[in-house]
């Protein structure tokens, strides 16, 4: 099991060849845990999808930036995508983690509260703070080139007492589609490109065969934003929101920055790598 980790970490090896020749020296306190626990493992993990996982995958935010309209929310650590790659019926691709835990991460704090003054925002948790949870609302896509590209269809959930529990940016219907590259983004014209980084390629000491791309930055500019719904009492709140934020927001006025570290691993070695503790 533990020979090799299949065509795809060879693939995502090379991928990174042109950004690092040298794997450089990790402590396993340093880059552990990887969020493997729900990797789609094998068939019986991924009932009626006919998806074969040969790899999983695990992508751990560090921080970053999102953009939204004019609103800035700085990341705060812990953002995480993961899931397989492997076969399904519609070709080679990426396959959803288990238990709806594709994306997660800690709600984000939207600067300024309802009121739009960081003075005061914290002063009524709940109440003159806004807390935002991004959420998975269609089907991701991870590809392989000479850049790493990652397509997330998201809405962002505002949590407030009193825009409600039903105030969205983005539904399932017209989600915020990010295009999140290592590559260099492709903003309508007028607009800067953004760049990423690959990260470097290190294979920290956690007895299985497991490769990490330490210090990724995936980036995108060309998403839109769609204004936001449901927001108070029969969405009497929506504008409220979306002239706070500058909502909706064409293509090239929002953008996304996370920066990240991702892991690998053979699917058939998950099980030695959920296990290891840190100094044992």
């Amino acid at each position: 099991m533990r020979n090799h980790l299949g065509k795809t970490l060879i693939t995502l090896a090379l991928t990174a060849t042109a950004l690092s020749a040298v794997p450089a020296p990790a402590s396993a306190e340093d880059l552990w845990p990887a969020p493997f626990t729900h990797c789609p493992a094998g068939v019986v993990s991924n009932p009626g999808t006919g998806a074969t996982t040969s790899t999983c995958v695990a992508s751990v935010g560090s921080g970053g930036t999102f953009k939204l309209g004019k609103t800035l929310v700085t990341l705060k650590p812990g953002v995480t995508l993961q899931g397989g790659l492997g076969s399904r019926p519609e070709g080679f691709g990426f396959v959803q983690a288990n238990d709806g835990r594709t994306l997660s991460g800690p709600d984000q704090s939207v600067p300024g509260g309802v009121l739009g003054v960081a003075i005061i925002q914290d002063l009524l948790p709940g109440v003159t703070n806004i807390a935002a949870e991004v959420r998975l609302v269609g089907k991701p896509e991870l590809v392989l080139g000479a850049a790493l590209n990652v397509t997330l269809p998201v809405q962002v959930r505002l949590k407030n007492v009193l825009l409600g529990p039903r105030c969205v940016i983005g539904t399932a219907e017209n989600p915020i589609t990010l295009h999140l590259t290592t590559g260099t983004t492709q903003p309508p014209e007028g607009v800067e490109p953004m760049t990423g980084t690959g990260g470097t390629v290190t294979q920290p000491p956690m007895g299985a065969n497991v490769l990490e791309f330490v210090g990724q930055t995936l980036v995108d500019n060309t998403f839109a934003v769609p204004g936001a719904q449901g927001c108070g009492a029969l969405g009497l709140l929506n504008k409220v929101v979306n002239l706070k934020s500058g909502l909706p927001a064409a293509p090239g006025v929002s953008h996304a920055v996370l920066v990240t570290n991702t892991f690998a691993v053979a699917a058939a070695d998950v099980g030695d790598v959920t296990g290891y503790v840190p100094g044992m």
